[in-house]
């Protein structure tokens, strides 16, 4: 049976965000986990992952001038120390950049609480949907709507 941190819906500007816990999980051993005792978590919880995203997402400029929107779906590792890794998209490509852009995103993260097993750190992988919607884009941007911080 598969470890999955409960399902997270959260409205951004242009982001929607849900994040599991996939096993299974595997330490430099090789150990696998099938269920880790704390799921990573975002430093600050998930109300701070919010922010971090909305203040440190930019809608590519060729998608913008293409039409492009749609979600990307990114899978990476938190390593046993916190550390992300092996990021990369799992969804169907959408071109315009969506992709580079949800990548680097993830990769910019800084260092999550990792996954705990018995007292350590163990890794744990993660998944980030992003949706980029050139509707909210544009209704934000007449609205100028920006991120309080």
């Amino acid at each position: 049976m598969r470890h999955i941190i409960p399902l997270l819906f959260l409205y951004l500007s242009t982001i929607s965000i849900n994040t599991f816990a996939q096993s299974p999980v595997t330490d430099s051993t090789g150990t696998v986990y099938y269920k880790v005792d704390v799921p990573p978590e975002f430093p600050g919880g998930d109300n701070r992952l919010v922010k971090y995203l909305k203040k440190n997402f930019q809608y590519p400029q060729e998608a913008l001038e293409s039409g492009i929107e749609g979600t990307v779906t990114v899978l990476f590792t938190i390593n046993g120390e916190g550390g992300i890794e092996n990021v990369s998209t799992i969804s169907p490509k959408l071109g315009g950049h969506l992709e580079m852009e949800a990548i680097r995103l993830v990769r910019s993260m800084p260092k999550w609480k990792p996954a705990m097993k018995n007292g350590k750190g163990v890794p744990a992988q993660c998944n980030i949907p992003i949706e980029f919607s050139l509707k909210e884009y544009y209704s934000n941007k007449k609205k100028k709507v920006y991120p309080m911080f």
